[in-house]
């Protein structure tokens, strides 16, 4: 269990990286908009899957 939510808070943060370098490359106020709530939402993945970790480890 914790293996495979290290590997996923690992991929989220690679996905995060992405969408923060796609926000600078819009014009689009309503896509860039978008994203960052994107990016907002995979901050909360994030936050989530360390707890998961730390709940893991405990067991």
């Amino acid at each position: 269990m914790q293996k495979n939510a290290q590997k996923a808070l690992e991929l989220a943060g690679d996905l995060d990286l992405l969408i923060r370098k796609m926000i600078p490359d819009t014009q689009d106020l309503d896509l860039q908009r978008l994203l960052k709530q994107v990016e907002a939402d995979m901050m909360d993945v994030q936050h989530k899957l360390s707890m998961a970790i730390k709940l893991s480890s405990k067991e």
